[in-house]
């Protein structure tokens, strides 16, 4: 999904909330997600995302698995899923985020004024990890070692604020 694209479908589900196009290509929110963590000098930060659907952790559509695709182990998908549904911090707190393989450290969470909840992790020489929750799916993102979590959580976050004015 080009740029243009992002923001003709941003501005046009602010103008009809009710704007209910199938959405099917989810690497290009995948795309999306990456290309909104740029900075002002157009580095991006996030490297890799994906999105999982809150009732079970599964894939939220059928993926074309490649560098940019955040791919989920076993039960992990499962269990991010819970803890959202459960607004489950200290589970978080207390096992850590566990995302593609990798034990990230709980570092924060933040109710946001919409009521979604965004949680983030980091493991030294592994980057961080984002991840924010909207109606039925969770926005999973990566960032490299050496970004700043702060774009990549810009880049979930729009993401979010789009993928709130669909019907699923």
């Amino acid at each position: 999904m080009g740029f243009i694209s992002l923001v003709a479908l941003v501005c046009l589900s602010l103008v009809n909330p009710v704007y209910t196009q199938p959405l099917t290509d989810i690497n290009s929110w995948t795309d999306a997600v990456i290309t909104l963590s740029s900075d002002l000098t157009g580095a991006y930060h996030a490297d890799k995302a994906c999105i999982i659907r809150l009732e079970n952790g599964n894939y939220w559509e059928p993926l074309q698995f490649d560098s940019r695709t955040i791919v989920l182990k076993g039960s992990e998908g499962a269990n991010i899923a819970e803890y959202f549904r459960n607004e489950d911090l200290t589970a978080f707190e207390s096992s850590d985020i566990q995302v593609g393989g990798v034990l990230y450290t709980y570092e924060m969470h933040e109710v946001k004024e919409d009521g979604t909840l965004l949680v983030g992790g980091k493991l030294e020489n592994h980057g961080a990890i984002s991840m924010q929750s909207a109606n039925t799916v969770i926005v999973i993102a990566h960032t490299k070692e050496g970004g700043n979590p702060h774009y990549t959580n810009i880049g979930v976050e729009a993401c979010i604020s789009v993928l709130k004015h669909y019907r699923f």
